[in-house]
C-alpha cells in the first residue's frame, strides 16, 4: 500500500471511533511488535506538501505498550496498518 493511500486511511478511521483501525507498532525498550486499535492521536495529523510536491503525514500516535506497560508516541511513518501486510508478513508477536 503506498504511503498516500494510508494518510486517506488513516483519516478515515480517524472520524470512526467504532470501527478504529488495528495498526502496528514496535516497542522501543524491547524491540518486540505488537498490534492495537487503541491508538489515538497525540497531535493533530495533517498532510504537509514540500516544496517539490511531495506530501507527508505530520503530527504523532500514541498507543500503550503491552510490554512495558508505557505510552509509546510514534510518527506516523513509524507505523504500519493491517492493509499493508500480507497474512504472511504480520509482525511476530502481533498482539491487540
Amino acid at each position: 500500500m503506498c504511503y498516500y493511500a494510508w494518510m486517506r486511511s488513516v483519516f478515515h478511521m480517524l472520524h470512526d471511533r467504532k470501527s478504529r483501525m488495528e495498526l502496528h507498532f514496535s516497542c522501543p525498550v524491547h524491540h518486540r511488535h505488537f498490534s492495537s486499535a487503541a491508538w489515538e492521536v497525540r497531535d493533530r495529523l495533517q498532510v504537509e506538501e514540500g516544496g517539490s510536491g511531495q506530501r507527508r503525514l505530520a503530527g504523532s500516535i500514541q498507543v500503550l505498550c503491552p510490554y512495558c506497560r508505557t505510552v509509546h508516541v510514534f510518527a506516523p511513518e513509524a507505523v504500519a496498518c493491517s492493509v499493508s501486510f500480507g497474512a504472511a508478513e504480520k509482525p511476530e508477536g502481533g498482539k491487540t
